[in-house]
C-alpha cells in the first residue's frame, strides 16, 4: 500500500475517535461524498460529512477500535483503498460490536485527499443491553 494514502486513512479514523474535527475535516475534499452504512441518501461535502462523525460521537462511546486489514488499488491520480474494520461501541444503553467495510476514494491530484467514502456492516452483535 501507498505510504501517502496509508497515512491519510489512519488519520482520518484516529481523528474521528478524538473527535479532533480539524484534522478529520482536512482529510476530506470539500466536495467529498459519504454513502452512509445503510445505503440512505449520500451526504455531500465535507462539512455535512464532519457533521454526521460529530452527530455519532454525541450519542456513542467507543471502546475499541482496529482497522483490521487495508487494501489499496492504486491508479495514477486515485487511490481506492478498502479498509475491514471492527469497532465496538456503546449506544442506546447497548454494548455493539461491528464488522465492515470502509471504501475510500482517494483524490491524489494535490494534497491527498478522500473524495467518497462507503461503509456497510457486514456484521453486527449486541455484547450487552
Amino acid at each position: 500500500m501507498n505510504q501517502q494514502t496509508e497515512t491519510l486513512v489512519r488519520e482520518c479514523n484516529d481523528a474521528w475517535q478524538a473527535q479532533d474535527w480539524a484534522t478529520l475535516a482536512g482529510c476530506y475534499h470539500p466536495s467529498a461524498i459519504l454513502v452512509p452504512p445503510d445505503a440512505g441518501e449520500p451526504i455531500t461535502g465535507r462539512d455535512d460529512i464532519i457533521a454526521t462523525y460529530q452527530e455519532f460521537m454525541e450519542v456513542a462511546t467507543i471502546d475499541a477500535f482496529h482497522i483490521t486489514e487495508l487494501t489499496s488499488y492504486d491508479f495514477p491520480d486515485t487511490h481506492l483503498v478498502h479498509m475491514r474494520f471492527v469497532v465496538e461501541y456503546q449506544l442506546d444503553g447497548q454494548t455493539l460490536k461491528d464488522v465492515g467495510l470502509e471504501v475510500y476514494a482517494i483524490d491524489l491530484a494535490e494534497a491527498p485527499a478522500i473524495v467518497w467514502r462507503s461503509q456497510s456492516i457486514t456484521d453486527q452483535l449486541v455484547l450487552a443491553s
